[in-house]
């Protein structure tokens, strides 16, 4: 299925349901790697940042990140966050402080 695509047939909308209706108000999510430009523009996110769902009003959402307090996306652009769980291959990089 295409990233932000919402399918035109009832078989398909199901599938597309049950792939979005998984996130929930206070998942920790990021923007998907297959959008290009989120239909609210970036104000300061990038593909990298993490924020909390603050609420889904059909397919519109807000994004507490950390860059945008009040970022506004479709929740097609939303992927859940996975937590990194034992025997994940995970690659530990320098992080710069102020």
């Amino acid at each position: 299925m295409q990233c932000g695509y919402i399918p035109e047939a009832v078989s398909d909308l199901s599938i597309y349901a049950t792939a979005v209706l998984f996130l929930q108000v206070g998942d920790e999510v990021w923007v998907k790697k297959c959008v290009t430009e989120p239909a609210g523009g970036w104000a300061g996110v990038t593909h990298n940042s993490v924020g909390t769902l603050l609420s889904v009003n059909g397919e519109d959402v807000v994004v507490n990140f950390t860059e945008c307090k009040e970022w506004r996306g479709l929740l097609t652009e939303l992927e859940k966050v996975r937590p990194i769980s034992i025997g994940d291959k995970v690659k530990v990089r320098k992080h710069k402080l102020c």
